[in-house]
């Protein structure tokens, strides 16, 4: 298949893509965030950080950073908080943030482009892999 191709022919509009990163991608996006933030990453430092993924997918880059931050100060405490167009993905995504104890209503469905689910909230954190 050629990038950027219809796979459905001509006259079937393209599906909005629906694409795994790699975890060693996020991994190093996540190392790439939280590196110049000493105070999270001192080992007993208990502060608390919120993230935001505005295409946060099924929470995968939301995990990944959760379980790096527990690594390194597990004295320390992040609050995921994502969107998500999907519906499918959506409520995987909030499925998954339930079994990691956050709270289910810092994930909302919808554009993030055009209807923020957030517009009153700032975070310390973004973390998103745009397509």
């Amino acid at each position: 298949m050629v990038p950027g191709s219809n796979p459905g022919g001509p006259t079937k509009k393209p599906s909005i893509g629906v694409q795994r990163t790699p975890r060693e991608v996020i991994k190093l996006m996540v190392n790439l965030v939280f590196i110049e933030d000493d105070d999270v990453l001192t080992p007993g430092n208990a502060v608390v950080r919120t993230i935001y993924d505005p295409t946060a997918g099924t929470g995968g880059m939301l995990s990944v950073a959760a379980e790096h931050l527990a690594e390194h100060n597990p004295a320390a405490r992040l609050t995921l908080h994502g969107q998500e167009l999907n519906d499918e993905s959506y409520a995987i995504c909030k499925a998954d943030m339930l079994i990691r104890g956050q709270a289910v209503e810092n994930i909302v469905a919808g554009n993030t482009l055009s209807e923020d689910g957030f517009p009153k909230k700032t975070f310390d954190y973004m973390l998103a892999k745009a397509l």
